[in-house]
């Protein structure tokens, strides 16, 4: 294969391992579980976030264009998730690990604290995202000993 010079392949060595990110819905969340743990103070190594779901779903602007084109029922629901969480001013809250982790120690972590969905950065950070966030949660990476 030639180049024609017609396009400028993208290189992805370019992009930080902290932009990318692999998420999941977890099968049997606990929210009350979830709760409970990321009440008040925790002397535990992660780090509790709280931001409202309006922020969280600020992210979804480049989604919803794309879906707008794929899948109009879709880009519905996500507009009326908007306006639901402007009325209500739900709060989103997540936990970041203190220090890296593999995927599935990741997922096994967030499991274990009863969370709905995970993130986890390819820096090797985990985040754990509550049963109130719509989507997964912040796309920024704030684990304290895992910030490569």
């Amino acid at each position: 294969m030639f180049n024609t010079g017609m396009c400028n392949p993208r290189n992805y060595s370019d992009t930080p391992p902290t932009s990318k990110s692999t998420v999941e819905e977890l099968q049997e969340p606990i929210p009350s579980l979830f709760r409970a743990l990321t009440e008040g103070e925790t002397q535990l190594n992660w780090n509790i976030v709280t931001f409202p779901v309006v922020e969280e779903l600020s992210h979804h602007e480049n989604l919803v264009s794309f879906l707008e084109t794929v899948n109009q029922p879709q880009q519905q629901n996500i507009s009326a998730l908007v306006s639901q969480s402007q009325e209500q001013e739900n709060m989103c809250t997540v936990v970041y690990f203190d220090d890296c982790m593999s995927i599935y120690q990741c997922k096994a972590s967030c499991e274990s604290m009863g969370a709905t969905k995970y993130r986890w950065f390819h820096n090797a950070c985990c985040e754990c995202v509550g049963p109130e966030c719509i989507d997964y949660g912040s796309k920024t990476v704030q684990c304290t000993n895992c910030m490569v």
